[in-house]
């Protein structure tokens, strides 16, 4: 029968979204970085650049920006494709778990006179079975993919982590410098020390409802080990008795709505 010839569902999901975000990395790490260091240090000499060179920064600031913004774009996109596979896996469970608990009737019938009524053709009942292991290793494939395509949406965020912060960090100054070109070494590296650093604790702290109804406090803390120039951050949660029950990774951004959109997006998918 027809039905007992599937073939094994093979999925390249994964493999296609390591190349795409890795890609950015390598972007990440061979351009965006080496451009945004070498605009660092211009704007932290003794005086501030002329306006030629301030409008030259601009122009690459603007560029580096528009590319990580569709950057920050595909990985919102794979994002999307890893709910939607998650969706499909979840689906083929609930298929899985019918087809199993599912009466495979080889006759039908009753004692005595009434007899053998009906009798069900042995290739039915093997193309049952047949398609419960071709669902079970479906299901399978597509919780790799899940895996691989959230491996690769954390390994693309923490590395443009430190980006975001450097943007911030050559607008502000060359910001700074353009407004009064008499600011002192010292102001300016008082504007980099200090660029958006904010944290959330305390009475500050996030409230977030879960995708499973529970609710969490979401803090935005600084790492006390790491350089004063380039401090990190993450975000924690907390349950209702004020106890961390998950963490995001040690980051640059100077964003705080980045390290909190991570972790809710953690939440979501790794707490039950």
């Amino acid at each position: 029968m027809p039905h007992s010839l599937l073939k094994d569902f093979k999925s390249n999901v994964g493999y296609y979204t390591t190349i795409a975000l890795t890609t950015a990395e390598i972007y990440a790490r061979d351009y965006a970085e080496k451009e945004l260091d070498k605009q660092i240090q211009l704007l932290v000499k003794d005086v501030c650049p002329p306006t030629a060179e301030l409008k030259k920064t601009f122009k690459k600031l603007e560029a580096i920006e528009n590319v990580t913004q569709n950057t920050n774009s595909k990985i919102q996109k794979y994002r999307d494709v890893q709910k939607k596979l998650k969706a499909a896996t979840t689906a083929g469970k609930v298929a899985a778990d019918i087809l199993a608990h599912f009466p495979a009737l080889t006759a039908y019938g009753g004692p005595g006179m009434i007899g053998l009524v009906l009798s069900f053709p042995q290739g039915l009942i093997q193309a049952q079975s047949n398609l419960l292991v071709w669902l079970r290793k479906t299901v399978e494939t597509l919780e790799d993919d899940i895996k691989a395509v959230g491996d690769s949406i954390s390994s693309a965020t923490e590395r443009f982590d430190p980006i975001l912060l450097k943007i911030s960090a050559v607008k502000s100054l060359a910001t700074s410098c353009a407004t009064d070109q008499n600011l002192s070494l010292e102001e300016r590296q008082s504007i980099l020390d200090n660029i958006n650093r904010k944290t959330l604790s305390g009475k500050d702290a996030l409230q977030f409802t879960a995708n499973n109804g529970k609710v969490f406090s979401i803090e935005v803390i600084t790492d006390p080990n790491s350089p004063q120039i380039a401090p990190k951050r993450k975000a924690i949660a907390k349950d209702n008795r004020g106890i961390v029950i998950l963490e995001g990774p040690l980051s640059f951004s100077s964003s705080t709505d980045v390290l909190i959109k991570e972790l809710k997006f953690r939440i979501n998918n790794q707490l039950p």
